[in-house]
């Protein structure tokens, strides 16, 4: 049995979200040397159960008396219902999320996003190298110590880790809400579904704020929650949208 000192301090105070798109021949793997996306620019996420009752298959007698054993099938988790809210405008991690196509300008800097009706998300199963539908892997991190510290400091108390990392194997089913234009500061809210990634192998890679991964992640896995020394975090390794070259207007 493992041994440890697992006592930690959890803060509310976010620290990172870390975001890579999902590909591969399986269509769900985190492939070595694709970029992620860093942002700080997020306020919560929300993570709920969503559950299938079990059936009921008992039956009452005429007399109104159970007819033998009650059986009632388990309750089981589908998925994990995801909602976030974001605080900054992030384009490149919409597009990565939505599927939604970039806008970029006459030197190829991405200016602002198309919103389609339907769209990639359209079609496609879960895990499905020939789908359409964008898939992520998905890390959060947010202080977990007392120290005054930024995120992944040092601990001021012995024995607790600078960060606490939430890993969601993969997200898919983004969808944007609704926007208010209005005289107050704008969040960009969202919401999508975590299913568990039986692809994911040892890594993630690019998505981890150390160099010690875990050495496995339970294929069952929807949402796994990790105390983390964080060693820096990762920053975009390059432009992670594809998108066609602009002509300049004449």
């Amino acid at each position: 049995m493992a041994t440890g000192d697992n006592n930690v301090f959890i803060e509310t105070s976010s620290c990172v979200l870390i975001a890579v798109p999902l590909g591969g021949a399986s269509g769900c793997a985190i492939v070595t040397g694709v970029p992620s996306i860093v942002t700080t620019g997020w306020t919560s996420i929300a993570l709920t159960n969503e559950i299938e009752a079990g059936t009921d298959y008992s039956q009452k007698g005429a007399n109104g008396k159970q007819c033998g054993p009650r059986l009632v099938g388990d309750d089981v988790i589908k998925w994990k219902n995801v909602a976030g809210t974001l605080c900054v405008k992030n384009l490149a991690l919409f597009s990565m999320l939505s599927g939604d196509p970039v806008v970029v300008d006459a030197d190829d800097h991405i200016v602002g996003i198309e919103h389609l009706i339907g769209g990639a998300s359209a079609s496609g199963s879960v895990c499905d190298a020939a789908s359409n539908k964008p898939k992520v892997a998905m890390f959060i991190g947010r202080k977990a110590s007392d120290s005054d510290g930024g995120c992944g400091a040092s601990a001021s108390t012995s024995g607790m880790t600078g960060l606490n990392g939430h890993f969601l194997p993969l997200l898919t089913d983004f969808v944007f809400e609704d926007e208010t234009f209005e005289d107050a500061r704008q969040a960009y809210a969202f919401t999508a579904k975590a299913y568990a990634n039986p692809l994911i192998g040892r890594g993630p890679w690019n998505l981890w704020p150390t160099t010690a991964v875990p050495t496995a992640i339970h294929a069952q896995s929807a949402h796994s929650e990790y105390l983390v020394a964080a060693g820096g975090i990762p920053a975009p390794s390059a432009n992670p949208i594809v998108h066609p070259t602009v002509v300049a207007p004449l």
